[in-house]
């Protein structure tokens, strides 16, 4: 009997040694992040400690086994958009998928009369711009009966053609709206009394109140502040109450020259870095907004955005 038992005890030992042996997971190996990446449209980002994939166009963090070319292609091929023709997509896209959909519920006699419907790209170009003065119409409404301010600078183009900015602010029910009021070339010499008459001549053609204007923001330029002749003493006529302020980018861009050496080489090394991917035009925009949520400045990145300049020191001195 002992014989037996025995037998059967020495039988569970190896079971259960056995059970122990294959219940051993071996360790997974990750991937690692690779610049190639970025031609699919993914930078990198650490969750508790690991590496996952971050697409910059559509925000979505995949998971770590994803880390690889042929993935990252596929979700960037099958989940974002590649048209990017706004004059023909409806022509090319909308219009025969709708042929398809009507034809197959409603028969040929209703699919024949949708040909009819003009979609070239005159036709879309006229649309979109009666879209843009619709938005128009919406702001100037808005500002009619709203307190606001105003920023103004100037800007050369690639062309070095000379443009007057003005972008505005207010508060819309609980939300602060910044909105681009106008661009306009400036034809002249770009005097105080040039730049006011471009002002002036947009607020009274729009039916704007001066009185509405509460604040006015320019740089250091010699025909933006000064108490006599400027565009804010020119403002100030208009608008008594009108409060003038200095832009404060300039004011950091002085106080930049004297930084610690130490801190400079960290902004030489992520001015160098930022410089590199503002290079790639079809991934600035997006990898942009990425960098926005990383606490870089929503401003410098609205500027970056809607300008041609590389970023230098001292503009990046304003994302500390």
């Amino acid at each position: 009997m002992d014989k037996f038992l025995n037998r059967k005890r020495t039988f569970d030992d190896n079971k259960a040694s056995t059970s122990a042996q294959t219940s051993i997971v071996p360790k997974i190996k990750s991937r690692k992040y690779s610049q190639e990446y970025l031609n699919f449209g993914f930078t990198v980002t650490e969750v508790n400690g690991e590496e996952k994939p971050l697409s910059v166009i559509c925000s979505k963090i995949l998971a770590a086994d994803s880390m690889k070319p042929n993935k990252l292609e596929r979700h960037f091929e099958t989940l974002h958009a590649r048209c990017k023709k706004p004059h023909t997509i409806a022509e090319e896209l909308i219009l025969p998928a709708a042929i398809e959909i009507v034809e197959t519920m409603f028969g040929d006699n209703f699919a024949k009369k949708l040909q009819s419907i003009p979609l070239s790209n005159d036709t879309v170009s006229r649309r979109i711009d009666d879209i843009a003065e619709d938005v128009e119409q919406q702001l100037f409404g808005k500002l009619r009966d709203k307190l606001f301010s105003i920023q103004l600078d100037e800007a050369t183009d690639s062309n070095k053609d000379a443009h007057f900015i003005a972008y505005v602010r207010f508060w819309d029910g609980m939300s602060a709206i910044e909105e681009l009021l106008f661009c306009k070339p400036i034809k002249l010499k770009a005097t105080a009394i040039a730049l006011f008459d471009i002002l002036n001549n947009f607020i009274d053609e729009v039916n704007i109140e001066w009185k509405n204007c509460v604040g006015i923001c320019t740089d250091g330029a010699r025909t933006m502040p000064g108490r006599f002749k400027s565009i804010q003493a020119l403002v100030n006529q208009k608008s008594p109450l009108c409060i003038w302020t200095h832009c404060m980018i300039h004011r950091e861009a002085l106080a930049s020259k004297e930084i610690n050496p130490g801190l400079n080489i960290v902004l030489m090394t992520v001015v160098t870095v930022v410089n590199y991917i503002k290079m790639r035009p079809p991934k600035i925009k997006n990898l942009f907004w990425t960098l926005q949520r990383h606490r870089l400045s929503a401003f410098i990145v609205a500027i970056l955005l809607r300008s041609k300049m590389v970023i230098t020191r001292e503009i990046f001195t304003t994302c500390l």
